[in-house]
């Protein structure tokens, strides 16, 4: 409690002590009383310090500038404004907000309820999964971590409401978790090489991505996208869904595409990545040319990729198509080839 009051300026750092939060590198403009007060805060080359709120608790920044006003009523802290601009290496954006300790018979004070709206200029896809909050689950983030290789996030809009022990409250009742942005060339494996299986062959990665990256409560999504598929000339890929519908109590990433290009190429994608073996090798020694258009969906749990299920379709418009070395050549063959782990 601070007696009388005063205004305060300090330069310097306020380091974290065990589980409190500081900040290194800044200038403090502080004036306050036992009720209540106001504070300016400027960084520049220095961090905040945030333990128990990323994986990675010491967030570097090039320049911050915040202001905040608090009052104090007994045990109740209320922050009724605060508003920070931020840049660093991985972003650069504006937050604004509220927020107080938790109120009501038995409710744990901290870390209080927030109110919080963001937007983000400009955001590195390949660390967006360093600002997830540690209520998300670890193999969440650490999917993020590694099926995002490069690429931008832009236009990122950012809105948390809620007592941050609920986060990212997959209860719509309790609060709003919600992130959401233009994805831009990003670099996408949509299973990582170190959740497969030893010998498996490798899942196909996607590259030039755009579409929507969002996360919504308990679920991501990336929607409305189109790609390209790395060492797989010529086909591109449009109407791209990757789905986690539910990551608190399972991470499975169901992922959809449509596919247009050389045909032979669409046949390799199947035969040269873990569909051909959930498929039961039938399309192994298929042959066909020409241009042809096609329709996958996966369902993918990552603890037991061993349970993926595939199903999809290619359309022939006029190819040559021989199944095996040794059945008739079915000469401009025009259908639906669908194909399926059952």
């Amino acid at each position: 409690t601070v007696s009388g009051e005063g205004v305060v300026r300090s330069e310097g750092d306020a380091t974290a002590n065990g589980d409190r939060p500081g900040v290194r590198g800044a200038t403090v403009d502080l004036e306050m009383n036992q009720s209540g007060g106001k504070a300016r805060l400027e960084i520049t080359r220095g961090a905040l310090v945030l333990p128990g709120a990323f994986e990675e608790p010491v967030v570097p920044l090039d320049a911050l500038s915040a202001d905040a006003q608090w009052r104090i009523r007994g045990d109740s802290i209320v922050v009724q404004q605060v508003s920070a601009r931020f840049s660093n290496a991985d972003a650069q954006g504006e937050l604004s907000g509220s927020w107080q300790t938790a109120a009501g018979v038995g409710a744990q004070r901290f870390p209080g309820v927030l109110d919080l709206k963001g937007s983000f200029s400009r955001a590195d896809g390949a660390r967006v999964h360093r600002y997830l909050p540690l209520g998300i689950p670890a193999d969440v983030r650490h999917y993020v971590r590694d099926s995002v290789i490069k690429g931008e996030v832009n236009d990122l809009e950012v809105r948390v409401k809620g007592n941050l022990l609920d986060i990212p409250f997959a209860d719509p009742r309790t609060g709003e978790f919600r992130f959401s942005g233009k994805a831009r060339d990003l670099d996408y494996a949509f299973v990582p090489r170190g959740l497969q299986p030893a010998g498996q062959l490798p899942w196909p990665s996607l590259t030039d991505l755009s579409g929507d990256l969002v996360f919504d409560r308990a679920s991501m999504r990336v929607r409305g996208a189109s790609a390209r598929m790395v060492d797989v000339p010529g086909l591109q890929l449009s109407r791209i869904e990757a789905h986690i519908p539910d990551f608190i109590n399972t991470t499975t990433v169901v992922v959809s595409f449509d596919a247009r290009g050389p045909a032979a190429s669409l046949l390799g994608v199947v035969n040269n990545s873990p569909i051909g073996e959930m498929t039961g090798k039938a399309l192994t020694h298929a042959t066909i040319n020409g241009e042809a258009a096609g329709r996958v969906r996966l369902d993918l749990p990552l603890a037991t990729l061993e349970r993926s299920k595939v199903q999809g379709s290619v359309t022939l418009a006029g190819n040559d198509l021989r199944m095996t070395p040794d059945t008739p050549l079915l000469g401009k063959a025009r259908g639906l080839v669908t194909f399926s782990d059952g």
